[in-house]
């Protein structure tokens, strides 16, 4: 199953929303990255790519709070800092 390349897209999601869920603290540990990690050889998903999906996952964020800084220079409203 996980041979066929629409799911293979999949599961590149799924690995990638594993990872954003799992720095929903703001904390990706390293035993939450080893079972992302366990989780995608499982699905035969090469290191690298989870490496890249990491990668991009930073990525976004940083330019997210990047954003949030240039629009809510304050803060966000509403928040506590």
């Amino acid at each position: 199953m996980f041979s066929d390349p629409l799911v293979k897209k999949g599961c590149y999601v799924l690995i990638y929303d594993a990872i954003q869920a799992a720095d929903a603290n703001d904390e990706y540990t390293e035993a939450e990255r080893a079972s992302i990690h366990k989780m995608a050889a499982k699905m035969k998903i090469p290191e690298a790519k989870v490496i890249e999906l990491e990668n991009l996952y930073k990525e976004e964020r940083a330019l997210r709070e990047k954003r949030i800084r240039i629009w809510y220079p304050e803060g966000i409203p509403g928040e506590d800092t």
